[in-house]
Order: C-alpha cells, then sequence, then structure tokens
C-alpha cells in the first residue's frame, strides 16, 4: 500500500494522544498545563503533521471537509480537528468536565478511524478486529505513558508501589493481553501473505514490554513487604517497558497496512 509509513505514525501517535486523554480524564488530580496532557496534545500534533504528508497535494486537504455526510476521510479530518482543540483547552485548564469530553471525542475519532479501514473494497481488513485493533493500541500506550508520568511525580516508594499495584497497571496488562490475542487474528483474518520477521519482532517487543510491566510488579510488591527498598529501578524500568511497546505498536501498524488486499475496480 502506497504511502503507508505517513498513515502507520498518523494512526499510532493519534491513537496514543486519545488513549492519554482517556485515562488521563479518569483522574481529579490532574492540573492546568500538566505533562501528561501537553505530551498528548505534542503527540496529537505530531500525527497531524504525519497525515499531512500523506495527501499529494497538501494545500486541497480543506477540500477533504466537504463530503461530511459520505466520507470517512472528511469525519476523521473534522473528529481530528475537534479532538486536538479540546485536547488543548484541557491542557490549558486542566478543567475535569473538559477532560471527559476530550476522551468522549477521542472515542468517537477512533470509531470514524476504524470506519475507513472497513469498506467492502478492503474485505481482508473489515470486521470488529480494526476497532479493536485500534482500541487495543490507545490503551496500551495511553496506560503505559500515563504510568511512566505519574511514576515520575512521585518521590515516596509506598507511593509508587500502589500506582503499580493499582488500576491503571491492571488496564495496561489487559491492553498487552488483547494485543497478544489480536494480532494473530488480524493475521489470520487477512488470509493473505505477510512478513513473519515483523509479526514476530512486534510480538516479541509487546512481550518484552510485558515482562517489564511483570518486573515492577514483582519488586512494587517486594518493596511493599520490605524484602527489598530499592524503589530507584521503578523509572527506568518502566521507561524501557514504555519504549518497547512503543516499538512493538508501530511494528503492529507497519504490519496491519503491509497486510492491504484491495478488490473493486
Amino acid at each position: 500500500m502506497e504511502g503507508f509509513w505517513s498513515l502507520t505514525f498518523f494512526t499510532v501517535l493519534a491513537q496514543a494522544s486519545v488513549g492519554m486523554a482517556l485515562f488521563s480524564m479518569c483522574r481529579s488530580d490532574v492540573a492546568p498545563r500538566s505533562g501528561i496532557l501537553l505530551s498528548a496534545f505534542v503527540i496529537c500534533m505530531g500525527g497531524l503533521f504525519a497525515s499531512v504528508t500523506h495527501l499529494s497535494a497538501p494545500l486541497h486537504g480543506p477540500y477533504a471537509l466537504t463530503n461530511f455526510t459520505t466520507s470517512w476521510l472528511s469525519r476523521e479530518i473534522i473528529g481530528m480537528s475537534a479532538f486536538s482543540g479540546l485536547l488543548f483547552l484541557a491542557f490549558l485548564t486542566g478543567n475535569k468536565a473538559l477532560r471527559t469530553l476530550t476522551g468522549i471525542m477521542g472515542l468517537i475519532l477512533i470509531y470514524i478511524m476504524g470506519g475507513i479501514y472497513t469498506r467492502p473494497t478492503m474485505y481482508y481488513w473489515g470486521g470488529w478486529i480494526v476497532y479493536a485493533t485500534f482500541l487495543t493500541t490507545a490503551f496500551v500506550l495511553g496506560a503505559s505513558s500515563l504510568l511512566f508520568f505519574r511514576l515520575r511525580q512521585q518521590k515516596d516508594a509506598k507511593a509508587m508501589t500502589e500506582i503499580l499495584r493499582g488500576p491503571l497497571a491492571l488496564m495496561l496488562a489487559l491492553g498487552i493481553l488483547a494485543r497478544f490475542i489480536l494480532s494473530p487474528l488480524q493475521v489470520i483474518n487477512a488470509g493473505t501473505n505477510f512478513s513473519t520477521t515483523i509479526f514476530v519482532i512486534h510480538l516479541a517487543l509487546i512481550g518484552l514490554g510485558a515482562l517489564f510491566l511483570l518486573c515492577l510488579y514483582v519488586k512494587s510488591i517486594k518493596t511493599l513487604s520490605g524484602a527489598s527498598s530499592c524503589s530507584a529501578c521503578f523509572i527506568p524500568t518502566t521507561l524501557l517497558m514504555v519504549l518497547f511497546l512503543w516499538a512493538g505498536e508501530f511494528l503492529g501498524r507497519v504490519l496491519f497496512f503491509t497486510l492491504y488486499t484491495y478488490f473493486g475496480a
């Protein structure tokens, strides 16, 4: 598929930004101009820039807005614009209601993005797997990034262990589990040739991320029980986990676009 690199960066960055917004809306202690919302907005802008590079004539991009009622692409542009605008306002104000609205808009955006790849002429991309894959990317990258930011804000070892044993880490674990289920299903559903190398490396990177998450959980239990007091390793270990998961999701999206099969005129 032509131009899939720009689409890879756009979809992954946009969905990561949605995930960060979703998990931040569940918290009541997000201050105005917080690091997590700033990072989400910067990542979102990176996704928008990547989407522009996919256009053969970027200056004609505004014409894509004219077919909102019939075109998923037009809906995606409008949805992305609305999400990024709300995200910026949420960053400036830290308002809980605004963060909630941003998260809801993010979910709508993921639904719209999935709609682009469920057309009859893209048979092997169709179905619920596309939507589940995009939502899983948002969960994995959003939860892992927020976990890193929250740990960086803590100085107390006990507070760190509570975060690592809390609902955010659990949601990340469930997201990783979903990725291990969805990626093989995606390949099986495609019914076409795919790169075994990309597939294996993709799962290996996600697996390394899962291993580091498990290490963090075990270390938090030992710290809580007094068997270990070395909490200094929490942040570098979490950073490595985040990097492996991001790399794994990027490769997974490359795999997704290489499974492209078109039927029709």
